[in-house]
């Protein structure tokens, strides 16, 4: 039985309900307007706690003669969410008797919730009073339920349960049966005087149950305002309790006569609740010295030296620090006084009660008056902080002085300030936004900046939250382009550059879903890319999306290569119009947002230090996010430092020298005296800036090194003080990269070290920009930022040190440049890093080898970080940077070579068309396309749950897509539980059968009905069973193959509580079908036991949730490898419903509960919600909800690839099967 449910409060969905028909006779003694020629029409009206909570809503006007019939669905304006318990409908027939005139011919209410607090839903049959309008009130005059001994009402209550599949369908008695039904109806309807309205509810997946919205009331116990708490009023006690400390033990070795504040822990703290709300005093107080009429005595005020000093030291605030109430008076004070200071506009603007009209008036007047402000001010008045409208107008007029260059550096943050603007999305015609039309405007004469301008617009529109409002930007933006000269032709580039996005995203999931070798995988790559259906080898012009000042016309095919990571990024080269070539990484299946932003601040950082004559030799290539799962980066010819490393032993200098060498005496260190200049330059430029961004992960791989001598870093996953690793150093500084500068005692060490403190300092002082650029970017969903918003800013305020002199910030950052140099922990994980890139690179190889012939491998030679491997097949070498596979031609491929490798060939291997007896069980929420294929790429056979998917064309979707990423047999599970509103079977066993799957496996009630549209349709059946009778039923239906489940299994082991052992050896004497093993199956012993208990092979769920493939949370699978036999237990017993799942906190108190007397489904029904159950699964919190899994969690003891555990089972079975042989002794004659 299904125990899902939903709460109302989860339900956004808008109330609507279907007017059918009216039926009966209606007695009138209105002689000029006969019945059969009256226009009816019906209002629907919500009622809540005596009041109405909606206006009326009615249907279309009609008109009848015989029958009156509207199926028609009317949508209430209020949302299922905000429904109170008490609604309930009030629905009256009108009928028009005259112009402007109706009369009511009948109402009737019908309660929205019904017993236990359960939504209504399907169809409903209610009693119209004649000549009334409905009651909406609670204790209603027109309920649309009364009890009669009607025989047809008692029908329709049947008909109604059938509906919902409490009663079981018998297809022959029930055609005789509702013919029947449709006589005894149309008499009653003869004979009835009454009128019934005959509506319909929507029905919903699952149980919806009333629940009220929560809403959080504040803590009185924490923090108020960003005060510290406890310390203040232990302070008080302490003063108030100031008294001789002198010292008395007690018998409880507490001190007696310990003073106040020595002894904390015997005071109790209690906060005022009232505390965060203004103090009416001191609101009286602020509005009489901020009146209006104290505005001319203001206007003359000048602050004396003391104030002067205090004001300035309030303007070199950062924009983080909060002000007091005294330093808002004095600001207030002041104002006109500093209206010639523009750092002080934001500070005054800060002061405003902006809940105060006279206040927001005498504010918005002196705007005027400001001495123009910089643009990093500007920038924060475009901030969350400010909302109101002549304020945002305001700093937009002071960024139209920006030139467009400038405004790219910013564009970026100020589409996110669009989030802010608070537009009005019910005007299509208008935004109301002077930041919207001033950024359209701008991107509309520029095409540079209008790129950029549609790129990010686009991938926030994909936002749950913001998506339509900036897809109305967005529509804004294309009707003033259209509206320019050229604009359709702007506009179709646009769209060209979607499209072509869209193919090298597509293009990108195909290579990665392959499951080639790397080499093979780049001439497929390479072949696509010259397929002339494909279009990528040429196309028409067209700019590039990530750099629009270049117009690309084809893909260089010769060029393009796959990296060797996770997620497998291409390395495309176009080809531009100028017969230059431009390399790119094109990405998906990551968020590049995060490097987007970052690549963003190096480059106005970059620019910010030219502009102070420091060039730096900063390389900020260009990223583009193109969606929130895939983008396109600038691919800048480089090494990765621990290629460097290892190829030049260690040794920056002579790499260097062997790309730019200078003997001569200009030269340093036999290098090129530019070239090193640049390596200097370089190095301290992003030391720098990745310690103030907090960057983390910095290894020898993610620092890179080009000819010229430019080192930069790449992969900025990890930033504002996040690091994967323990210990991180400010700053990544090894030992080479000083030795290539001569050494710690070498004047370029000097020179390296006064450009780190130069660009600190410098940056230091553009602070203000840089932090309100990040303040824009709390809810861009950067995935570090989200982690903790509100702490954002002030992560890189900190590495700023805003808090000392310039002087002291020199020595700090001297220190800073020290701790990295001599960290040593660094240097260990820095080696950890290498020997596991070397390991992994070495195992990989003797798998590959071992995999491809199956024979004896041998390591020739480990030098270093090298490795030579040699087998009968071939030859391979491998260095950490690279991995390259030489083997001599063999005759067969690695996939024929599996061939000769022994396989367990069963009745089910043959039936099924499958390599190896496995199949995986159907496992709602995880069975999908990803985990099907990669079980049936293995050998084995992979199954689509069926109900996973919320509708059939869903389902065919599914199917669809498994068959892109395997050509190898997959089926689909259906499995049929008892429902009030079951889904809709009979259409999954059509789209099944219309995919053309050949297998089907079914569980739960008996399937007779759809096995027959199987059979017909050529399909093969298995069928779950947890009892012999059962599979008897099975095989008497007709079904092809049985999965015979123990008692071991996870969900549903039946009531009988009999093991696999049992069943299995039971099984081989009473059936004449073949059946495969299932509950308790993981490993290769337990393959061989089934088979030897006389199955065809192994049905397993739990194992394959702890794969690689498997779509669930990552911390699943390491609580089911934490795992032991003891891990899960059995609920619902008391319902004979049993079911065994995962032994979690919730599982607990289910059992605990459940051992009560009398115990009711009510009693658990929020512990065992199927959608807590579901985000167990997305959220990776095992303790969320109830999740199923069989006992066999006892003996998973790792998270193997789908491929890897299926031939590591077979191998084992026959390892096991091979050793049996070895017990059978000959038998002596003697």
């Amino acid at each position: 039985m299904d125990f899902s449910y939903c709460l109302t409060r989860n339900v956004y969905l808008p109330v609507s309900i279907k007017i059918s028909s009216l039926e009966g006779r209606r007695e009138t003694s209105n002689a000029d307007f006969p019945i059969k020629h009256s226009d009816y029409y019906v209002t629907v009206q919500l009622y809540g706690d005596n009041k109405p909570l909606t206006v009326p809503v009615q249907t279309s006007y009609k008109s009848f003669k015989n029958h009156w019939s509207w199926n028609e669905w009317l949508t209430l304006p209020i949302k299922y969410c905000d429904l109170p318990a008490s609604a309930q409908y009030a629905i009256t027939v009108w009928d028009t008797v005259g112009p402007r005139k109706a009369v009511p011919v009948g109402g009737t209410t019908l309660r929205l919730f019904g017993k236990h607090l359960t939504l209504r839903k399907g169809k409903h049959k209610l009693h119209i009073w004649p000549g009334r309008e409905a009651d909406g009130q609670s204790k209603t005059t027109t309920p649309s339920k009364v009890k009669t001994d009607n025989d047809m009402d008692k029908l329709e209550k049947l008909v109604k349960r059938y509906d919902c599949g409490d009663i079981r369908p018998v297809e022959w008695l029930d055609n005789m049966a509702f013919r029947q039904i449709e006589k005894i109806h149309k008499n009653a309807s003869l004979q009835s005087t009454g009128q019934a309205l005959y509506i319909e509810l929507p029905k919903f997946d699952f149980t919806v149950v009333f629940g009220e919205i929560e809403y959080t009331l504040p803590d009185p116990t924490a923090p108020l305002l960003g005060q510290q708490p406890p310390q203040i009023a232990n302070t008080v006690t302490a003063n108030a309790a100031n008294q001789a400390n002198y010292t008395d033990i007690g018998d409880d070795g507490r001190n007696i006569n310990a003073h106040p504040t020595e002894t904390v822990a015997l005071y109790s703290l209690i906060l005022d609740p009232d505390i965060v709300r203004d103090n009416p005093v001191e609101a009286k107080h602020r509005r009489l010295v901020r009146s209006h009429r104290n505005g001319p005595l203001d206007r003359d005020l000048k602050p004396n030296p003391k104030i002067r000093d205090d004001l300035n030291s309030i303007m070199s605030y950062p924009p983080t620090q909060m002000l007091t109430a005294e330093e808002k008076d004095l600001v207030w004070k002041f104002r006109f006084y500093l209206t010639r200071d523009k750092r002080a506009l934001t500070k005054f603007l800060k002061c405003v009660v902006w809940t105060d009209s006279t206040e927001v008036r005498q504010a918005v007047d002196l705007l005027p008056l400001w001495v123009d402000i910089d643009v990093d001010d500007a920038l924060e008045l475009l901030g969350k902080e400010f909302e109101n409208r002549a304020v945002r107008s305001y700093a937009v007029n002071q960024l139209r002085k920006a030139d467009d260059d400038d405004l790219l550096l910013y564009l970026l943050q100020l589409v996110q300030a669009l989030k802010f603007e608070h537009m009005n999305d019910k005007t299509p015609n208008s935004y109301e936004s002077s930041l919207a039309q001033f950024l359209i405007d701008r991107a509309t004469r520029n095409q540079t900046l209008g790129n950029y301008f549609h790129w990010y617009l686009m991938v926030e529109c994909e936002d749950k939250v913001m998506g339509k409002m900036y897809a109305k930007v967005a529509y804004h933006y294309i009707k003033a382009i259209m509206a320019v000269t050229n604009g359709c032709q702007r506009r179709d580039t646009l769209l060209r550059q979607g499209e072509l996005i869209q193919s090298l995203s597509k293009m990108s999931k195909d290579v990665r879903s392959m499951k080639d070798v790397r080499s093979k995988k780049e001439d497929k790559l390479r072949a696509m890319i010259l397929d002339p259906k494909g279009h990528f080898g040429s196309f028409p012009p067209c700019p590039l999306p990530l750099d629009p000042s270049k117009e690309v016309c084809g893909i260089v095919a010769d060029k393009s290569r796959i990296f060797n990571s996770n997620l497998q990024p291409l390395r495309l080269t176009f080809a531009c119009t100028d017969t230059t070539t431009y390399p790119v990484i094109f990405k998906t299946g990551d968020d590049l947002r995060q490097d987007q932003l970052v690549i963003q601040i190096i480059t106005l950082m970059d620019k910010l230090l030219r502009k102070e004559n420091l060039d730096l030799k900063l390389t900020p290539y260009k990223v583009l996010a193109t969606g929130p799962e895939h983008g396109l980066m600038q691919f800048v010819p480089s090494k990765s430092l621990a290629a460097v490393l290892n190829e030049h032993q260690n040794n920056i200098q002579s790499f260097l020298r062997e790309h730019h060498p200078d003997p001569g005496p200009d030269g340093i260190y036999g290098i090129d005296a530019q070239v090193m200049e640049t390596y200097l330059r370089s190095c301290a430029g992003y030391c720098v800036i990745t310690y103030l961004l907090g960057v983390g992960d910095r290894h020898l791989d993610n620092l890179l090194l080009s000819p010229e001598g430019h080192l930069f870093h790449v992969d900025f996953g990890f930033i504002l003080g996040r690091d994967p690793k323990p210990f991180p150093p400010p700053m990544k500084l090894c030992k080479e990269m000083i030795e290539a500068m001569g050494g710690a005692s070498s004047p370029h060490y000097n020179k390296f070290r006064q450009f780190c403190y130069t660009a600190f300092t410098t940056l230091r002082r553009n602070a203000n920009l840089i932090l309100n650029l990040f303040a824009l970017m709390v809810d861009a969903n950067i995935p570090d930022i989200k982690i903790e918003p509100d702490k954002a800013v002030i992560k890189v305020q900190e590495k700023f040190r805003l808090d000392l002199s310039e002087e002291a910030a020199i020595a700090y950052f001297q220190g800073l440049i020290s701790e990295s140099v001599n960290a040593l922990f660094p240097q260990i994980m820095e080696t950890v890093h290498k020997w596991a890139q070397y390991w992994r690179r070495f195992f990989f190889l003797y798998e590959f080898c071992v995999g491809l012939c199956m024979q004896d491998v041998n390591v020739w030679r480990t030098n270093g970080l090298n490795i030579d491997i040699s087998c009968d097949a071939g030859r391979a070498y491998t260095t950490l940077d690279s991995i390259y596979i030489l083997h001599r031609a063999v005759k067969s491929s690695h996939e024929e070579a599996r061939k000769y490798n022994m396989v367990l060939v069963t009745k089910v291997t043959k039936m099924l068309g499958i390599r190896h007896p496995i199949i995986q069980g159907g496992m709602q929420y995880v069975g999908t396309a990803e985990m099907a294929s990669a079980v049936s790429n293995a050998g084995a056979l992979g199954m689509i749950t069926a109900l996973t998917q919320p509708t059939p064309q869903a389902l065919r979707e599914e199917i669809r897509r498994c068959r892109t990423m395997t050509k190898n047999p997959f089926g689909v599970n259906l499995t049929f539980l008892p429902a009030i509103v079951p889904p809709p079977y009979e259409e999954y066993t059509q789209t099944i059968i219309d995919e053309g799957i050949k297998v089907v496996e079914t569980a739960g009630n008996n399937p007779g009905k759809y096995i027959k549209m199987f059979k017909d349709a050529g399909v093969i059946v298995i069928h779950k069973c947890t009892a012999i009778r059962h599979a008897k039923s099975a095989q008497r239906l007709g079904v092809d193959i049985l999965s015979i489940d123990g008692f071991e299994c996870a969900g549903h082991p039946g009531e009988d509580d009999i093991t696999a052992l049992i069943l299995l050896a039971k099984s081989a004497s009473v059936l004449n079908i073949p059946y495969v093993a299932s509950g308790g199956f993981g490993d290769g012993r337990g393959l061989a036991a089934a088979l030897a208990l006389g199955a065809q092979g192994v049905n397993m769920g739990t194992r394959f949730m702890c794969t690689q493939e498997a779509p669930i949370h990552n911390n699943i699978k390491e609580a089911i490898v934490k795992a032991d036999e003891r891990s899960t237990t059995l609920v619902f017993r008391p319902f004979r419903n049993t079911s065994r799942i995962f032994k979690n906190s919730v599982a607990v108190e289910v059992n605990s509960r459940e051992r009560k007397p009398d115990v009711q489904f009510e009693d658990v029904r929020e512990l065992v919600a199927g959608a807590r159950g579901r985000q167990v699964y997305t959220t990776g919190d095992p303790e969320f909800g109830v999740w199923t899994a069989g006992q066999v969690v006892g003996i998973i003891n790792d998270i193997p690839t789908c491929d890897v555990l299926v031939s590591r089972m077979v191998a084992d079975a026959e390892k096991t099967i091979n050793n049996l042989h070895s017990l059978i002794a000959p038998q002596s004659k003697l």
